[in-house]
C-alpha cells in the first residue's frame, strides 16, 4: 500500500526521502570496508526523519537489496526481517 505522503510514479518516491533532500553523501548508507560497530547510525537516525521511510524499506525488501542502510535496516536487519516474516503463524 502506497503512503498518502507518497505521490508520483514508481521512483519519485525517491526524490522525496530525507537523505536526497538534504544533499547526505550516499557512503554513510554502505558499510565501509572495515566496518566498524554501529557503523549504520547516522544514517539510521537520518532515515528515522524521513517520510518516505516505509517505501524505502519495501523497495528493498522487494529487491532483495543486500547492501547499505534502507527504510532504517541493514542488511542484516532486512535479512532476519524476510526472515521472520516467511515463518509460519506470522504476519
Amino acid at each position: 500500500m502506497r503512503s498518502p505522503l507518497v505521490t508520483g510514479t514508481a521512483d519519485t518516491w525517491k526524490e522525496q526521502g530525507a537523505c536526497t533532500a538534504r544533499g547526505v553523501d550516499p557512503e554513510i548508507f554502505f558499510a565501509p570496508a572495515v566496518a566498524r560497530k554501529n557503523w549504520d547510525l547516522e544514517a539510521k537516525r537520518l532515515c528515522d526523519t524521513c517520510p518516505v521511510k516505509a517505501r524505502c524499506l519495501l523497495d528493498a525488501l522487494e529487491t532483495s537489496e543486500k547492501f547499505g542502510v534502507w527504510g532504517g535496516l541493514n542488511g542484516k536487519e532486512r535479512l532476519r526481517h524476510r526472515t521472520q516474516s516467511a515463518e509460519p503463524g506470522r504476519l
